[in-house]
């Protein structure tokens, strides 16, 4: 038997057990059993899921702009450290000229900076890696033109890393094949990725003869992450000259 609460139209009717007495007070009002709940119709039926979306909505707001925070300073942080390490190295005058060394260390610790160093050593770069979302390692050339360095004697090549994985691992380069091998000595890019959007790195070659060389260099960024169709490797066509001239 269910029983009528009246005065409460959104109480929940209760099954009473039937007993032998209760069949002869089927006429009296009878206690029932109240559970109230959210009238839809209601004002405060409607709010309360308005009431849960918001509050849902500021705190996916909150985790966003401390992620967004977050990324922001390790950006900042792995441009500055890239830039100083550029400018420790003994090959810094073959990258960056006296006065592009001093204007990108007056911009260290200035409002925009991040972008201004970005924007000077892009200029720089001769080849630009990008890490997909999957880890997928592909590079290109970019317009900056390749150096004319010395036999036998090491030298820098820049290298933009657009990093859209987070990567923090090594990021190796090889010689396509073993005839390249023995035409060119590589030094690959230290240290291992920070897991910043972009970073640069400095790759070292040193050319073993005179005259035009023909490289092909493969980069990854750990086993198995090579793009495919051949994206990882490039082509370089690089002339070095001799100590005492051409």
């Amino acid at each position: 038997m269910l029983s009528r609460c009246r005065g409460f139209p959104m109480a929940r009717r209760v099954r009473e057990p039937e007993t032998a007495g209760s069949r002869f007070r089927r006429g009296r009002p009878r206690p029932c059993a109240i559970h109230l709940s959210p009238n839809p119709r209601s004002i405060a039926g409607r709010l309360m899921p308005m009431r849960s979306t918001v509050i849902l909505a500021v705190l996916l707001s909150c985790t966003s702009l401390i992620s967004s925070a977050s990324s922001q300073h390790l950006d900042d942080l792995a441009v500055e450290n890239d830039l100083d390490r550029l400018m420790a190295a003994n090959d810094t005058a073959a990258l960056l000229t006296p006065a592009e060394q001093a204007r990108l260390l007056a911009l260290r610790g200035r409002a925009g900076a991040r972008e201004a160093i970005q924007r000077v050593l892009t200029s720089k770069a001769v080849l630009e890696v990008t890490i997909n979302p999957e880890a997928r390692v592909s590079v290109h050339r970019t317009p900056t033109p390749l150096p004319s360095p010395t036999c036998g004697k090491p030298f820098p090549l820049l290298i933009r890393i657009v990093n859209q994985a987070g990567a923090t691992s090594d990021l190796r380069v090889r010689a396509s094949h073993p005839s390249t091998a023995a035409l060119v000595e590589i030094q690959p890019p230290e240290p291992r990725l920070a897991g910043a959007s972009v970073e640069y790195r400095a790759l070292r070659l040193s050319l073993l003869h005179g005259g035009t060389t023909d490289i092909t260099l493969v980069f990854d960024a750990g086993p198995g992450t090579e793009d495919l169709g051949n994206r990882a490797t490039v082509s370089l066509l690089l002339r070095c000259l001799n100590a005492d001239g051409p």
